[in-house]
């Protein structure tokens, strides 16, 4: 169970850290607005996207599980594909 946990993480980690760069590398050429195209003085890496990312994904998140657990069987229309 750990071992799934562990791997579930690295797997999220790599994911964010892989949107971050192309946010940042889109920004770059500009396609995205420059804010993508942050990044942080010291450590590098393009600071702005990944923070972005981590809270759309946390906004998400809670979401799903609020509808979740209140009896909701599926999702709701909102976070449904309209296609």
């Amino acid at each position: 169970m750990v071992n799934i946990l562990a791997v579930g993480i690295a797997n999220t980690m790599a994911a964010q850290t892989a949107t971050a760069r192309m946010l940042f590398s889109m920004s770059r050429d500009g396609i995205l607005p420059k804010i993508f195209s942050k990044i942080h003085p010291k450590f590098k890496p393009p600071y702005v996207g990944a923070v972005i990312i981590g809270i759309t994904w946390l906004i998400i998140g809670l979401a799903i599980g609020y509808f979740k657990s209140n009896g909701y069987k599926e999702v709701p229309e909102v976070f449904k594909n309209p296609h």
